[in-house]
């Protein structure tokens, strides 16, 4: 479950067209499948570090990963793929049925660094 800092719940995709759009070349065998590894790294996550960031989770080589179906899902175009990483891990994070709490962070430059997810603390 994802909720905002005010404790909404977001029932809602950011940038749902471009989502669906690479949704229709991911197979749902794969969509299961990176669900699953990023429901993995959440619960692995312990208590006392309980942050994500979502542009630090796949590295930058994809190869041999569960994420390389989304490089190939966005036509093998890096920046897309980067993206509707960043919206799977929205997903994943939406579907876990943990409650989890979303910022994004901001590089020095002021360009988003990705999202980072947390537990609420206690």
């Amino acid at each position: 479950m994802l909720y905002n800092i005010d404790d909404q719940e977001m029932t809602y995709m950011p940038h749902i067209e471009t989502y669906e759009r690479w949704m229709r070349n991911l197979p749902e065998r794969d969509f299961d499948t990176i669900i699953r590894a990023i429901h993995e790294l959440v619960d692995k996550t312990p208590p006392d570090q309980h942050i994500i960031t979502s542009s630090y989770i796949p590295g930058s080589d994809w190869t041999d990963t569960p994420y390389l179906p989304i490089y190939m899902a966005c036509r093998q175009d890096w920046e897309s793929a980067r993206l509707f990483f960043g919206q799977l891990v929205w997903r994943a994070i939406q579907l876990h049925p943990e409650k989890w709490y979303f910022v994004r962070q901001q590089r020095d430059d002021d360009r988003p660094i990705g999202m980072t997810y947390f537990r609420p603390e206690g």
